[in-house]
């Protein structure tokens, strides 16, 4: 689970994969900003 977002846009850069859809992009960076929220939540509460 950990890195698999960051791997996965890295790959999609290198690779040209699925970067002019908008609707998936739309719900890559959706993803990301929920995980980037979670992970800033964790580290604010068990810190």
């Amino acid at each position: 689970m950990i890195g698999g977002t960051i791997s996965s846009g890295v790959a999609m850069q290198i690779f040209r994969h699925k970067t002019a859809k908008r609707s998936y992009l739309l719900k890559f960076w959706g993803i990301v900003i929920l995980q980037i929220i979670i992970l800033m939540a964790y580290l604010k509460y068990y810190n």
